[in-house]
């Protein structure tokens, strides 16, 4: 169990000054709020990714994401039959009847989920919302700048919107015994440096790595730390995490990986600890009961975590009103249960002391980035723990 309390985590970080102006700090309180433009820049240096730049957008735009108190309050709900798709995650939704909520508040809006002709995950929902064959998507990962461009070309633009933080569990067969793994054992793992089980403290048997395709599935560029992978030919490549899940169970020396939302209560495979390096203590994204860990991701100590998206497409269209109203729905406080039960974490606004009438979206045309080693000295350590979850920036111990 980690020794360390979240105001000693938080405490840890270097106290050398940063000079932000007024104007930066307030661009990037929005900036996280509306999540509109932040990308992805490196993946190196730490577990999670460290720098993020923001994209250019028009300045002085009113946001028309508010919050609600109910799913049934969100107003400019439009009617029809609108499709999505996109990360597989947020599937625990639809477990939890998020989807049929909404039906019952809002029987004019329908939903329907759109099964992608390649493998399901976040490259094959952008490329679909990009072709208008979905009205929204939903990703664990920002547009990318090369998807913003792609949209751009095409006339419009591409909004992504944080909502909730993600953990990502790595786990083997039942009956295996390995409890606790680090981020670089794991890594070796799939690299192929590590092919036993008693290298790790196991018993001898070879291992089985299992992964999603990692060009639809980025979960191991998250792991990895670089764009750039090269698996082994020893990682077997599966389409979506139910298939993971059955081959991993019935493959004693098996290995792999998948949302902890997606894995919350699942007994038929073994959930590992992890730790960020071979001399930090492990820590569970599942409790013995099955939940989620949610504590452990607030606090930043589970080494592993990812905001997740919603991306609407702004053209001006009906299928924007419906990527707008789904954010609301998720955004409501009654949203935000459900997220809750789903097993992501949701966001809490009254840190930042936004009113819950409205929260307003970042629209800047300046670009700046934000690196995880730049100390925030003076600024409320609340909001810089909000922004490592939201942003995947990780602590220094």
């Amino acid at each position: 169990m980690n020794k360390h309390g979240p105001n000693q985590v938080t405490q840890s970080i270097n106290t050398a000054k940063l000079n932000w102006g007024a104007i930066g700090l307030v661009t990037l309180l929005c900036g996280v709020l509306g999540g509109s433009g932040w990308y992805l820049v490196s993946y190196r240096n730490q577990p999670r990714a460290n720098v993020l730049e923001q994209q250019s957008v028009d300045d002085n735009q009113t946001s028309d994401i508010k919050i609600y108190a109910t799913i049934k309050d969100v107003a400019n709900v439009p009617r029809g039959i609108f499709h999505y798709g996109g990360s597989i995650c947020f599937a625990a939704l639809n477990r939890e009847g998020f989807n049929q909520a909404i039906s019952e508040a809002h029987p004019q809006f329908q939903l329907r989920y759109v099964e992608p002709k390649g493998n399901p995950g976040c490259t094959e929902g952008i490329e679909m919302l990009l072709d208008k064959e979905l009205s929204l998507a939903q990703n664990a990962e920002p547009v990318s700048q090369k998807e913003q461009e792609s949209a751009i070309k095409r006339g419009f633009e591409l909004d992504s919107i944080p909502v909730a933080i993600d953990g990502i569990v790595f786990y083997t067969h039942k009956e295996l015994g390995i409890k606790s793994l680090s981020l670089p054992q794991v890594r070796d793992i799939y690299l192929g440096k590590i092919k036993n089980w008693q290298e790790v403290g196991g018993i001898d048997l070879p291992i089985t790595p299992v992964s999603l395709h990692p060009e639809s599935n980025h979960v191991l560029q998250l792991l990895m730390e670089t764009e750039n992978i090269s698996l082994t030919e020893s990682v077997g490549i599966v389409r979506d995490y139910t298939t993971a899940m059955r081959k991993v169970a019935q493959e004693p020396g098996a290995i792999s990986y998948g949302s902890s939302a997606i894995l919350k209560g699942q007994s038929s495979i073994r959930p590992i600890a992890l730790s960020k390096d071979n001399n930090s203590p492990p820590v569970s994204a599942l409790l013995a009961d099955g939940n989620v860990n949610l504590a452990a991701f607030k606090a930043n100590f589970y080494p592993l975590t990812r905001p997740l998206f919603v991306i609407i497409r702004r053209d001006g269209m009906i299928e924007e009103k419906a990527g707008v109203a789904y954010v609301n729905f998720l955004l409501s406080e009654e949203g935000q249960e459900f997220l809750k039960k789903a097993g992501f974490l949701n966001f809490d606004l009254a840190h930042l002391g936004i009113e819950k009438s409205k929260v307003m979206h970042s629209k800047v045309k300046s670009k700046f980035k934000v690196d995880a080693d730049i100390p925030l000295n003076g600024f409320k350590l609340d909001f810089f723990k909000i922004a490592q979850n939201l942003l995947l920036l990780g602590h220094k111990p």
